[in-house]
């Protein structure tokens, strides 16, 4: 494999069925805390935390990680929750997480998948109902992007800050609040040089991290409403024009009974 796709990942997702603990699913203080302890237990190391509680019922919480970021979305009134946990890198544990939040949550039922990103072309996942029962609760858009050349550095804040900022109004979505966005640690982690960052969104949220050495950038737009997926790649490779772009796109929630 080329060295310039040696950009390690793992992502978890989870949609978990039936929730025995219902109430916590509309527990905004208590989802926060369960997202730290996972985030904790996963030897993962966070950096900031938002959440937002709808009305009448229902949470999301997204946190941004060293490693990258972890979200968690709930529909009590279907006693359901979607869960994403991202890391970057072989120090951390993300699967001890996703363990604590669904012993938490007590699901009946739980439909998972573990995706390695970054690191190989065409990435794909497997997902064929047998039967679907209802409509999605989400739609989840996951981005590998390789061999960036964007106009100006990669290295430049504004860039993508400017990224997420504008991204929700062109594909019809509601910010919560301006977008949340780092420099990673590179004395810590020279190889991961790059950008963290997220935008809140009424709807859910979206997730961008980049490698600068590695020209590389992920970019996961999560949201209870249907969204131009086509939009979303156009305005990518308008700011950073990759030379590659892997992409999956996800119905979350399907029940396969």
């Amino acid at each position: 494999m080329d060295k310039k796709y040696s950009t390690l990942g793992k992502h978890l997702i989870a949609d978990l069925y039936d929730c025995e603990n219902v109430a916590l699913l509309d527990d905004e203080a208590g989802l926060r805390k369960l997202v730290a302890d996972a985030i904790k237990i996963s030897k993962a190391h966070l950096v900031d935390m938002n959440s937002h509680k709808y009305k009448p019922q229902g949470v999301t919480v997204t946190a941004i990680i060293e490693e990258s970021d972890s979200s968690i979305h709930t529909y009590p009134e279907s006693a359901y929750a979607s869960i994403n946990f991202y890391t970057c890198g072989i120090q951390t544990e993300p699967e001890r997480g996703m363990e604590l939040i669904i012993k938490t949550l007590k699901p009946k039922k739980v439909e998972s998948y573990g995706i390695e990103r970054g690191n190989k072309k065409d990435m794909i996942i497997s997902q064929i109902p047998t039967k679907k029962k209802a409509n999605p609760f989400g739609f989840s858009l996951l981005l590998d992007l390789y061999d960036c050349n964007p106009k100006k550095p990669m290295t430049d804040l504004g860039q993508a800050y400017d990224f997420l900022d504008t991204l929700p109004g062109k594909i019809n979505m509601e910010k919560q609040a301006p977008p949340f966005i780092f420099r990673s640690d590179e004395k810590k982690y020279p190889e991961l040089a790059g950008f963290s960052g997220w935008v809140p969104l009424i709807e859910s949220g979206i997730q961008f991290h980049s490698i600068d050495p590695k020209k590389f950038i992920t970019v996961d737009v999560y949201s209870c409403k249907e969204f131009s997926t086509d939009t979303v790649i156009k305005e990518i490779k308008k700011v950073y024009n990759p030379k590659d772009i892997d992409d999956q796109f996800l119905y979350r929630g399907i029940d396969f009974k």
